[in-house]
């Protein structure tokens, strides 16, 4: 706190301010002449703490206090990460389908003899049987995972990034500049 400077202390057990029209916490400069109470220049810009319990101090080697959030840039910024892990969602899916179809080519590669009972021949029988299980894996596995990631990407960011998402870190009615 400051001291040989104007202040105001309002200390009780409950306190509450009451607006009809918005509450708005404002530091700047000294005014617009830039003076504080001192008439002392005044050109720094202080912001505002809001503390609940009292704790404005190093706890376990962290600030106790964070910065508060600017919720457009967050949200800007989280948007942006939900178009990237959708990007890669996306090739990841593509990568997948190739790997699918490659499966697909090596498990082909047996082959059949020329009369129509002929002997069954198969370049790498050990590989068409493992190209077979990739494939069955892909399908069984990775498939539903990858399909189940797309929605959750999807869900992500209605439900948080969004204003009014049910878990939206925007307050609806609250602002910081």
């Amino acid at each position: 706190m400051s001291q040989n400077k104007s202040a105001v202390i309002l200390k009780a057990d409950d306190l509450r301010a009451v607006s009809r029209r918005g509450i708005k916490l404002v530091t700047s400069p000294g005014g617009p002449e830039g003076l504080d109470s001192t008439m002392e220049n005044m050109n720094e810009v202080f912001g505002v703490d809001i503390i609940s319990g009292g704790k404005d101090h190093i706890e376990q080697g962290e600030d106790y206090l964070q910065p508060m959030v600017k919720g457009l840039k967050l949200q800007k910024s989280m948007r942006e990460i939900s178009k990237s892990l959708k990007k890669l969602n996306s090739n990841m899916m593509e990568i997948h389908n190739k790997l699918l179809e490659l499966t697909g080519i090596v498990a082909k590669s047996v082959s059949y003899g020329s009369n129509a009972g002929g002997p069954v021949v198969c370049k790498d029988p050990a590989g068409a049987v493992e190209a077979a299980n990739i494939s069955a894996y892909i399908i069984q596995m990775i498939t539903p995972e990858l399909t189940s990631l797309a929605k959750e990407l999807n869900n992500f960011e209605t439900n948080f990034v969004e204003k009014g998402g049910s878990d939206s870190f925007l307050s609806k009615l609250n602002n910081v500049n």
